[in-house]
Formats: structure tokens, sequence, C-alpha cells
């Protein structure tokens, strides 16, 4: 079996492992647009507007609104930070909330050819509104941890990818742990240089929690370049 046949092989696996134990499973849909600006060969800001619809894409179930700024250390290690503004619909209590999401991220990444390995380490936290909700803690605080394969298949405008995210508590004051584990699979189109199309698949799995959410979504990401 040659590197190639066993990369498909891995990723198969990694995919087809969490959906085999799916119990009932939501469906949602996430648009969004990416602006991004490179001011120099190492600094870079982004803007970026989403929406995701949930309930079998029935429901509005939040938008969100992310400023941020990355810098190459060199050709392994990137950092950046950001902040989001998030208009959320709490479906469970019926009311909508603005909340307020800082963190900041530092990636690392190696190319073996065309197949390129990364792994990123990003914390983040989260400020909720209380005078709408009853939060046992807040802010909320979380490392997420996420490793991605990507294929930059040769004299092809579209490129493979696939990762495993897991999202880990940092203050939670019953107890520290991992409450969900995140997969996605996308294909990403290059349609010039300035411009490109990302379709991917994800799919969320809620562990260590009273009644796990399993839940999938189709997203759309339009990719600009100034």
């Amino acid at each position: 079996m040659n590197c190639k046949s066993s990369v498909v092989l891995l990723l198969g696996l990694l995919f087809v492992v969490p959906l085999a134990k799916a119990q009932d499973n939501d469906f949602g849909l996430s648009l969004g647009a990416e602006l991004s600006k490179k001011f120099t060969k190492k600094f870079e800001v982004q803007l970026e507007e989403e929406v995701r619809q949930n309930q079998n894409v029935s429901e509005f179930d939040r938008a969100m609104t992310t400023l941020g700024a990355s810098y190459s250390l060199n050709k392994t290690f990137k950092a950046g930070a950001f902040y989001t503004w998030i208009y959320a619909n709490n479906q469970q209590d019926d009311y909508y909330e603005n909340r307020h999401r800082l963190g900041a991220w530092l990636q690392a990444g190696h190319k073996f050819g065309r197949l390129k390995v990364s792994l990123r380490e990003k914390f983040l936290t989260t400020y909720r509104d209380e005078d709408l909700g009853n939060y046992k803690y807040n802010p909320k605080s979380y490392l997420r941890s996420k490793l991605e394969v990507a294929y930059n298949i040769p004299n092809f405008p579209v490129n493979p990818y696939a990762s495993v995210e897991m999202p880990y508590q940092v203050n939670n004051p019953k107890g520290n742990e991992i409450d969900k584990w995140r997969y996605t699979a996308g294909l990403e189109y290059n349609i010039s240089k300035k411009f490109a199309i990302d379709l991917f698949y994800r799919y969320d799995n809620e562990v260590n929690v009273k009644n796990p959410v399993t839940s999938s979504k189709l997203g759309v990401m339009a990719k600009f370049q100034l």
C-alpha cells in the first residue's frame, strides 16, 4: 500500500467510525464570506461573516462577525488573534443575545510533497449576556486542538482536506474535560488567484454530557483576497 492509499484509508476510518455510532442527528447549514488582505509577506488581516441555521435548516442559529490577524513566524509556525461578535438564538429559552469572543492561536504545519499536515492550538473565551441567561459560569473558555490534512492536486483547482478537532474546557468549575469531537471534510475550489469557494461537511459529536447531541452541517464559504 503506497503513501497516498494509506492517507485515504486513514481519513475514511476517521469519519466512518463516529458516523457509525451516531444517535439522532440534527442537520444544519452554514453560509459565509471571508475577506483577507496581506500587508506584508508575513502579516495578514481577515474579516469573516458567517450565518448558521439548525433544526433541519428551519431555525436561525447564529450570526458571527470575526476580525482577526495572523503572522507567519517562519515556514513552520504561524500565529494569530481574533475578536468575534456573535448574535445567538437561544432556542431553548426563546431569546436572542449578543456574545463576545476573544481568542488566539498557534499553528505548526509541514509539507510532505503535496500533502500538508498541520496542528493548531486555539484558546478562546466567550462572554455571554448574564442579563438574559442564567449561566453557571461566565465567560466560557476552551482550548481547541485541531489536526488537519490537506492535499494539493497537481494541475487541478480543487484541493481536498479533512480535520478532527477536540474542544477542551479550561474554566468549568465542575471540572474540565472534552465535551465534543468535531470532524470536517471539505473541498477548496480555487476559481482564481484572488477568489476561492470552500465547500465542507461537518459532524459534531458531544461527549461527557448528560444528554449528548449529534449534528451534521453543510457549509459554503466564499474567500476573497484583496
